[in-house]
């Protein structure tokens, strides 16, 4: 289907609105206090500790017509937040910092518009991604283990946003466009 593809092929499906409004609402939450605290094995060449681990998350989801029968919309939200601590190991020099807390925010996001031209012919716009951002510093597992502040996280802002077009039509009883 994909042709002489040599790597990966992403198929993002997202959902699509109908004539009936619906929705949904969800929270999640694991908060640092109610986790246990540990102490991993400590290897001759260093081993990174890990402290708290903070994530929690809320979204919601909406579908439903513009024009009844003709034209449909889907929309949902899903920021998220997450904060881990991490310890240099014993011995390494990055060890005098302590827990290390590593925030990240993520926007999850999908939005979707369908158009049913007539029975046989369908247009859908849709719209998601996934922008984040993060802080910059120590906040990689390999930074506390170095022996500078050379790798250090440059990255502050990750994720993307993808657009995509679509048209799915019957012609004829014996050809099919995809597009």
């Amino acid at each position: 289907e994909y042709g002489q593809s040599t790597g990966g092929v992403v198929n993002v499906v997202t959902k699509t609105g109908s004539n009936n409004f619906r929705g949904s609402v969800f929270a999640y939450s694991r908060p640092g206090a109610l986790q246990a605290d540990y102490k991993e094995f400590q290897s001759e060449n260093g081993t990174v500790q890990f402290g708290k681990n903070e994530q929690s998350d809320a979204g919601f989801e909406i579908n439903g017509p513009i024009i009844r029968n003709k034209v449909f919309f889907f929309g949902a939200l899903n920021p998220s937040w997450e904060t881990r601590e991490f310890k240099a190991p014993a011995g390494f020099p990055l060890e005098r910092l302590g827990f290390v807390e590593r925030k990240r925010s993520n926007l999850n996001y999908s939005a979707k518009a369908t158009w049913q031209i007539a029975s046989s012919h369908r247009l859908d716009a849709s719209f998601f991604g996934d922008p984040s951002k993060g802080d910059l510093g120590p906040q990689r597992l390999s930074a506390l283990t170095a022996q500078t502040s050379s790798r250090y996280s440059s990255i502050e802002k990750f994720g993307g946003n993808n657009q995509t077009v679509r048209y799915d039509g019957v012609l004829s009883p014996t050809f099919l466009i995809e597009a």
